[in-house]
């Protein structure tokens, strides 16, 4: 960030934590209830222990539990879903298997505030947009490249920088979608292209 104002940070899921996701939502689908109860502590309790280890700021700390907590409460009413449904859809397990980036961009923005540097999570549904091709999407470039724009230069020119969620993105209708395993890297090369 010294040598470059224009940085913009993409990042994956915590190490485990998408294999954890998806594991939970498959036995959901099956009816075992336990296994996505347990996937939800053991989550909360993972990215609340490395927010204590590296975000010394207590309201900071505070805001970022509530968020985890938040969403991954979701995550259990979703799999709760799966479960009185006995199936777990494509566009289902898209949204289930995005959630580690979601809570590892907030958390990843509050260190870089820890550390002094003006940051912001930015969840790349919001930029990232693509076709309805669950589990493998591909991004619709012009789209992309209007929201990206619209959403990521007024923080790079306000000497903020974006930490956005890899992994994901959203239909035009947005409806939340994944590229496919890997695919934070490749939300990193699509930003940097339509970022110029």
């Amino acid at each position: 960030r010294a040598q470059d104002a224009q940085v913009v940070v993409v990042t994956s899921a915590m190490s485990g934590v998408t294999n954890t996701l998806i594991a939970a939502a498959q036995a959901a689908a099956v009816g075992q209830e336990e296994a996505y109860r347990e996937a939800r502590l053991s989550l909360l309790v993972k990215h609340q222990v490395v927010a204590g280890q590296l975000v010394a700021d207590g309201v900071e700390r505070a805001a970022l539990g509530r968020l985890f907590d938040e969403r991954l409460r979701s995550f259990e009413r979703l799999c709760r879903s799966i479960a009185v449904l006995g199936e777990l859809t494509s566009r289902g397990l898209d949204v289930v298997s995005g959630l580690g980036e979601r809570l590892a961009a907030p958390l990843l923005a509050a260190v870089l505030r820890a550390h002094g540097v003006h940051a912001e999570a930015v969840d790349a549904t919001e930029v990232l947009v693509t076709d309805g091709n669950f589990g493998n999407a591909s991004p619709l470039l012009a789209e992309t490249r209007a929201h990206s724009q619209e959403r990521l230069l007024p923080l790079l020119e306000g000497g903020v920088v974006p930490v956005v969620t890899g992994f994901i993105g959203a239909t035009v209708e947005g409806i939340p979608t994944t590229l496919g395993r890997g695919g934070s890297d490749y939300s990193a090369a699509i930003l940097g292209a339509v970022l110029d």
